[in-house]
């Protein structure tokens, strides 16, 4: 029986891989990693095919603030789209902003907060208010939206989810936003302090 050393070509296919390099033991075929890890669609479930909008991508990522800027320049057009859930710029924006981007947010020449897209509700019956609060966001978010849609303040979440027909003053409870989150949502309709 002929032993290969340790470093040649004929020992590679028995050594233990580097979990980085996406290996999960010696001897395994890629083809078959890839088949195990390949999930089966379920037969209920619609077949959603996600788009990949680079300007959306950026504020999934929390990318900086110079790297949505250059997205912005290279694919102005991205703020016009909305994604496989019915969710625009400004949706992704306000639910995955940091504090940082807030004044590019809300800079009128990038186009990505406008009076329209602040009454859009995605198809899970959110408006761009309902995911910033639950994104915990900069004060300065939540007065545009309710500058741009006041009756929002007052709108209940339409979602699937355990908002289903909550006020935005609940979900800020819920979600434990500071109190000028919940002052500004306040000065809308005092009366929803009754539903903490």
């Amino acid at each position: 029986v002929y032993d290969a050393p340790s470093g040649s070509v004929a020992a590679a296919p028995f050594r233990c891989k580097s979990p980085v390099l996406g290996s999960e033991g010696p001897g395994l075929p890629v083809q078959d990693r890839q088949r195990k890890r390949r999930r089966v669609p379920n037969a209920d479930e619609p077949a959603i095919e996600r788009q990949f909008i680079p300007l959306f991508v950026a504020f999934e990522c929390k990318a900086s603030c110079h790297v949505i800027k250059h997205v912005l320049q290279e694919r102005p057009g991205d703020v016009d789209l909305k994604d496989e859930r019915g969710r625009t710029a400004l949706h992704w924006a306000v639910s995955h902003g940091h504090s940082s981007i807030v004044d590019l947010i809300l800079t009128k020449e990038n186009k990505i907060f406008t009076a329209e897209a602040a009454c859009l509700r995605d198809c899970t019956g959110k408006l761009p208010l309902h995911l910033a609060i639950a994104s915990r966001p900069d004060v300065r978010i939540i007065k545009e939206l309710l500058a741009a849609n006041a009756p929002s303040a007052v709108e209940p979440c339409r979602s699937g989810d355990q908002f289903h027909d909550k006020s935005p003053i609940q979900m800020a409870a819920y979600y434990d936003c500071d109190l000028s989150t919940v002052f500004e949502l306040l000065r809308v309709d005092p009366s929803f302090v009754n539903f903490l």
